[in-house]
């Protein structure tokens, strides 16, 4: 029957921290030998990069971006409908399909996001109307700060203007 020390002694990590060992890796002799200068030439990075990392925006071009794209990380494409008070559980998954990339559950969701925000910025633009003004005591004028903060923040969460401002 082994003690526990002894079973602690034979669950201890190695040195480098792993607890199997390290995937055999052709040396660099190897890799000479197959003609590589160096052990990662000819090989995809071991971590898919963003393409951002993958390259340089000035030396960015399409054929360079293109090739580099199918090997990038790509970016997620299926979101939690825009709407902050959504109650839907899932996830809005894209559909490869032509158009534009559904943004919300439904349509009753896009006319409440579309109405909260219009509430928003005009609650936003009759406290900062009201902060223009002089008067009002030093903790009014505080609490009204304080209320153009929150509808600030609140704000945040409705960026995506759906219905662009009409021009009168």
């Amino acid at each position: 029957m082994t003690s526990v020390t002894e079973r602690r002694a034979s669950d201890s990590l190695d040195s480098s921290g792993l607890t199997s060992p390290p995937p055999s890796r052709p040396t660099a002799n190897h890799d000479r030998h197959q003609g590589l200068t160096s052990p990662s030439e000819g090989r995809p990075p071991a971590v898919p990069q963003r393409i951002n990392k993958a390259v340089a925006a000035r030396d960015a071009t399409v054929p360079t971006v293109a090739s580099e794209w199918r090997s990038a990380v790509q970016p997620v494409e299926s979101f939690r409908c825009l709407n902050p008070r959504c109650e839907a559980p899932g996830l809005i998954q894209k559909v490869k399909s032509k158009g534009r990339p559904q943004l919300f559950c439904s349509s009753k969701c896009r006319r409440a996001y579309d109405y909260e925000r219009s509430q928003l910025l005009l609650d936003q633009e009759v406290l900062t109307a009201a902060l223009g003004q002089p008067g009002g005591s030093f903790r009014q004028r505080r609490d009204v700060q304080s209320a153009l903060a929150t509808v600030r923040r609140c704000l945040s969460h409705y960026a995506y203007a759906s219905n662009p401002p009409s021009e009168a």
